[in-house]
């Protein structure tokens, strides 16, 4: 009988990537994220919020992400592959 797959220590479920960064932008939007959101044209993102998502992503993954890597980055989807690949 097999049990759950055992995923690498530094693997972050999508879901919950994108929960965190639905809470850093703020009420109401945890039901309209999705992983191919275009981030930077959302309504509540600002600089001010760039700044929030590096602290996010410091304190809940423990890595830090550079300006650079916010502004490389498209989508949602763009976002977590950054973090993951700055995890491993």
């Amino acid at each position: 009988m097999r049990g759950k797959p055992v995923l690498p220590s530094f693997y972050i479920p999508m879901n919950e990537f994108i929960q965190r960064f639905a809470e850093m932008l703020g009420e109401g939007n945890e039901l309209i994220l999705d992983r191919s959101l275009v981030f930077k044209e959302h309504e509540d993102w600002s600089s001010m919020k760039a700044l929030v998502l590096i602290a996010m992503v410091d304190e809940h993954y423990g890595v830090l992400l550079e300006a650079s890597d916010i502004q490389d980055s498209s989508t949602l989807l763009d976002l977590y592959n950054r973090v993951e690949k700055l995890r491993s």
